[in-house]
């Protein structure tokens, strides 16, 4: 039964490999499972955690806007850029979040203030 539940276990993450877009510049979502004074590290689902730096994720007045458990919205990188590091970035996710939304308001006629 090991040798079955091993096989299976193995079907079921190359299953869930294909079901995470994973081409570079893709949106996925993560979850924040560690923060340190220079980094904050994410849970994408891949093969590997990555870190993003600390500052990406600060608010115009500096304070942190995550914390441990938070999921968040992170832009792909690169799946093991061949030090067996994934590249993630909340500031790419963010930029792409607000291009979006742009482009919702274009398309419901909306007027859209920007911030100075």
């Amino acid at each position: 039964t090991f040798n079955r539940m091993t096989e299976s276990f193995a079907e079921l993450f190359e299953e869930s490999l294909k079901t995470i877009e994973m081409e570079p510049g893709s949106i996925v979502t993560g979850v924040v499972v560690a923060i340190d004074s220079d980094w904050v590290t994410v849970h994408a689902g891949l093969k590997s955690e990555g870190v993003i730096p600390r500052s990406q994720f600060l608010s115009e007045e500096g304070e942190l806007e995550v914390a441990v458990g938070d999921e968040v919205k992170v832009a792909l990188e690169a799946v093991e850029d061949g030090f067996g590091d994934t590249r993630l970035s909340r500031e790419k996710a963010k930029r792409s979040e607000a291009w979006s939304e742009l482009e919702k308001a274009y398309e419901a006629e909306e007027v859209v203030k920007g911030k100075k």
